[in-house]
Order: C-alpha cells, then sequence, then structure tokens
C-alpha cells in the first residue's frame, strides 16, 4: 500500500449510485461510526507511464476529488511496488 496524489488516477467508471454510497461511507468513516475504507485497487496506465487505471474504488476516488483530497492510498494490482511503474 502506498499513497499517491490523486492526479496520478485515473477511473475506468462511473456510477451515479456508486458516488452517493462513496459519500455516505466516507463520512462515516471520518465520523468513526465504520471502518476506514480499504486502499483503492489500481493497476499501471498502458498508455501513460506513471499513471494509474483504478480497479476497485471508482467512486471513492469521485469523492475524494470533489471534497478536495489530495492523495489518496492505493493498493497494486498486477505490480509490485510504484517504483515498476516509475522506471
Amino acid at each position: 500500500t502506498d499513497i499517491v496524489p490523486i492526479s496520478w488516477l485515473r477511473p475506468t467508471r462511473k456510477r451515479p449510485k456508486g458516488v452517493v454510497n462513496a459519500f455516505i461511507y466516507m463520512r462515516q468513516a471520518y465520523q468513526g461510526l465504520i471502518p476506514r475504507r480499504k486502499p483503492i485497487s489500481v493497476r499501471p496506465n498502458k498508455e501513460e507511464k506513471g499513471l494509474f487505471d483504478i480497479l476497485d474504488g471508482n467512486s471513492t476516488y469521485f469523492v475524494a476529488k470533489q471534497i478536495g483530497m489530495k492523495s489518496l492510498p492505493i493498493r497494486y494490482q498486477n505490480c509490485d511496488t510504484i517504483l515498476s511503474v516509475l522506471i
């Protein structure tokens, strides 16, 4: 798990109901009512080196961007570390 700038992330889909639910869950987690969400799952973007496609957590991404978060925790799929993508 790493924390990366939100500008490094590329959403792969957007579901309006998912975004609403993500906002509710993030607010509840912030209030300590439920555990924090897991890091979003990403894989390296094939066209743009150093960027990541979001596999799971697209709605969390949209809410985080909307409320002004600058970075998000991520979990890698198909690569070991951030260095394997940036090099």
